[in-house]
């Protein structure tokens, strides 16, 4: 009985240093994307854009919300409302690795 006991005890650690040794690995394979950086640059208003089309251009792929986006460009830029003029300027922030 003592030696099914040691056996049983033996074969548990041997299973919790498998296990152990297996999350590992799997844990290390995981592959976090680096995070995004914050950019500017300068575009030319066209014919059609609104703050809304723009921000949901800029913000895809992001956490940022189109809400939170058009009001960093109210603020970038000086606007007080949403109306934006063709073959004007917009500086704009936009994302990258």
């Amino acid at each position: 009985m003592k030696k099914f006991i040691t056996a049983v005890a033996v074969l548990f650690i041997i299973l919790v240093g498998v296990f152990t040794c297996s999350m590992t690995n799997v844990m290390a394979g995981e592959t976090q994307e680096p995070a995004l950086e914050k950019y500017y640059t300068c575009i030319e208003i066209e014919k059609g854009d609104t703050l809304w089309s723009i921000a949901s251009y800029y913000t895809e792929g992001t956490s940022m919300s189109v809400e939170d986006y058009i009001e960093e460009l109210r603020q970038m830029n000086g606007l007080t409302g949403d109306t934006i003029h063709q073959g004007r300027y917009l500086t704009v922030m936009y994302f990258a690795h």
